[in-house]
């Protein structure tokens, strides 16, 4: 099944998946009904936001300069070494897939397409969720570092962890909406509360397992049975719980909120 998992997505073939969800999702702008102007704002402002926590990366950078490190020696190859918070590039990038994701499955939804043939990006969507309120857990990070001053990683972290709850909660809106389309309210409703817990746990699973949501696509079998040997204590298993609803009450709220918001607006 593994083998079989890899043949379907090898390695290289990973950016053409997310290029070909980017290309997919301009769909999503060929509409001028209020709430699709609605909903491009609110993307526009997520891009700007994001744009912004790239800026500040590379300020940052810049404010560290006296200790990036040279060239190595006979390559032409650099890199920023130590907490430089490159990663935070990275980790915004992984937080769009999921919006970008349910921006594709709510334009396939509007379009008639099947529902049945809407479940691989459904799936994809539900994987590479945790990767949006992942950034929360960036502020373990936080700490004095000169000669960057303790404020701007204050600005820095927190910036890229909004935005990435954000982008999850925006995430999960979308699907939201797609699944009322298609369910009964009470099954979509159950659907988004199993999808945050699942973030939640996905998160335990990346921040203190260290796996990342392409293990489940590539090598389920070790993602499931290395989860299994790190909960064969008692401690363990109240720890990840204890942090997959702190994390999921969190994001739960987050959405919540954004659903009043909506609600209001709407009358």
């Amino acid at each position: 099944m593994e083998k079989f998992v890899r043949f379907l997505l090898p390695q290289e073939k990973k950016f053409a998946l997310c290029f070909y969800l980017c290309k997919r999702f301009f769909y999503f702008f060929h509409s001028n009904s209020r709430k699709r102007q609605m909903s491009k704002r609110l993307f526009f402002l997520l891009l700007v936001a994001s744009i912004l926590c790239g800026c500040l990366v590379v300020v940052r950078l810049y404010l560290n300069r006296q200790t990036l490190p040279l060239p190595l020696e006979g390559r032409g190859d650099w890199w920023p070494a130590g907490h430089q918070f490159v990663f935070l590039l990275w980790n915004l990038f992984l937080a769009w897939l999921p919006y970008l994701t349910a921006l594709y499955i709510g334009s396939r939804v509007r379009s008639g397409r099947a529902w049945l043939t809407l479940v691989p990006a459904l799936l994809f969507w539900l994987f590479f969720l945790p990767n949006a309120p992942y950034l929360i857990t960036d502020l373990k990070h936080l700490r004095p570092r000169p000669p960057v001053p303790f404020w701007f990683d204050i600005v820095l972290l927190f910036s890229s962890a909004v935005t990435g709850l954000m982008l999850g909660v925006m995430a999960v809106h979308e699907v939201h909406k797609a699944l009322q389309h298609r369910i009964s309210a009470q099954k979509a409703h159950l659907f988004v509360a199993a999808s945050i817990f699942l973030s939640g746990f996905g998160i335990w699973l990346g921040r203190f397992q260290r796996f990342n949501s392409w293990d489940l696509v590539t090598q389920p079998w070790r993602v499931f049975s290395q989860t299994l040997e790190a909960l064969d204590s008692h401690w363990e298993v109240l720890q990840a719980l204890a942090v997959s609803l702190s994390l999921a009450m969190v994001f739960g709220m987050a959405y919540l909120f954004l659903q009043a918001v909506v609600m209001e607006k709407a009358r």
